[in-house]
């Protein structure tokens, strides 16, 4: 029901006159903290369509602008190729350069089951959260985590999404990560399980809804300055 109301939401702006108009940037927001990959690819469409539109709408600007962090989390490269096998260690096989093609390519769906289903992520401990965990051997300052998926969560536990609480709350257990980085760190769960299952579906899922969140920021941050950003 919710991907259909997106839809519909779309073809709106797409085809009405006063498809300039559009005042629920706010409640878009919300439904990037879906955590169903489907939802989210589909709310991103509609805030692509209205960051077309931005520049008729300060507000639009503005509400655009309060969601810029997790748009930056989806557009991040996902960094799957420091993961894969060299040429020569793949045999005849011969690796894409361009992480999008290799990603939106069926041709390597068991080399990235194999050896890209990593959870890589890092985060910036501050001072006070050390405080906080004063005995538990957590200081200040970056802390990294690189996990393969089926070491932190159940490969028979049962849909995607269980499967990504489970691995997510054994992470945010060990390393206790702050509320702040738990939204990039269910991206980088849902990316490792996308690779780790084989699922071309929701890998290519993920990566148009990635390609979505980069199409909104380049329209916001401008073509050169999101160029040094991400690519």
């Amino acid at each position: 029901m919710v991907v259909a109301i997106l839809d519909f939401t779309r073809l709106l702006l797409e085809n009405c006159i006063n498809r300039n108009l559009y005042s629920s940037v706010e409640r878009l927001d919300q439904l990037l903290n879906a955590s169903d990959p489907e939802v989210l690819e589909h709310t991103l469409r509609v805030v692509l369509r209205t960051a077309q539109r931005w520049s008729y709408q300060r507000d639009i600007k503005s509400n655009l602008a309060a969601i810029s962090a997790r748009l930056t989390a989806l557009a991040d490269p996902w960094s799957v190729k420091k993961h894969l096998p060299s040429k020569a260690e793949a045999g005849a096989l011969e690796l894409h350069t361009n992480e999008f093609r290799m990603l939106a390519s069926s041709e390597h769906t068991e080399l990235l089951k194999r050896h890209a289903d990593v959870i890589d992520f890092q985060f910036f401990r501050t001072a006070e959260e050390a405080r906080q965990l004063a005995g538990e051997g957590n200081g200040e300052g970056l802390v990294s985590i690189s996990a393969r998926i089926w070491d932190v969560c159940d490969a028979a536990a049962g849909s995607v999404q269980e499967q990504m609480q489970q691995a997510f709350g054994r992470l945010v257990a060990e390393y206790h990560v702050p509320p702040a980085h738990h939204y990039e760190l269910r991206q980088r769960i849902y990316v490792a399980l996308a690779l780790g299952r084989g699922d071309e579906a929701l890998r290519l899922r993920l990566l148009r809804a990635r390609i979505y969140a980069a199409g909104v920021l380049s329209l916001m941050m401008g073509e050169q300055e999101f160029k040094n950003a991400f690519l």
